[in-house]
């Protein structure tokens, strides 16, 4: 009888295990998950990142914002893989746009960005599922570069 307790603990166990390794590795339903806030671990530096995927909050993202904290972002979440396009229509200040693929890993990365640039827009020539809005000179400072990797934590 105690062997099928034990039995069955572990099966729940892996179970639970799995579906927290589901969520942390594809992302799926961020804001459901971890709320309206995240913190990335990429590549050993923590970023707090404010969690978007309204089309609202989407088109809006950091504009008309005076400044980030440091180590603060801003995570933009979409449905699907595709061409992500971003520009700073009334942005304050610059900033370094990371494009990340479904699994987190870093596959385009424009750096200071600044105001000045619109109606410029950059787009990554490939896919990508999420786009972090960090303070320009972040993926210099801590080395982040394509292929480098994001984990998500509470």
């Amino acid at each position: 009888m105690n062997k099928k307790i034990i039995i069955i603990v572990v099966c729940l166990l892996l179970i639970f295990i799995a579906a927290r390794h589901y969520f942390y590795k594809t992302g799926e339903n961020l804001t459901e998950f971890f709320g309206d806030q995240v913190i990335l671990d990429l590549e050993g530096v923590k970023v707090k990142a404010e969690v978007v995927k309204s089309p609202e909050d989407l088109a809006r993202g950091l504009s008309f914002r005076e400044s980030l904290e440091k180590d603060r972002g801003m995570l933009f979440v979409f449905e699907n893989l595709d061409y992500y396009s971003f520009w700073m229509k009334d942005m304050k200040f610059s900033l370094d746009i990371i494009w990340l693929d479904k699994n987190f890993s870093v596959v385009h990365i424009e750096k200071f960005v600044k105001p000045e640039t619109f109606p410029n827009s950059f787009k990554p020539n490939v896919l990508s599922k999420y786009v972090l809005e960090v303070n320009a000179g972040f993926s210099d400072e801590n080395k982040i570069e394509i292929g480098s990797y994001a984990q998500i934590q509470r």
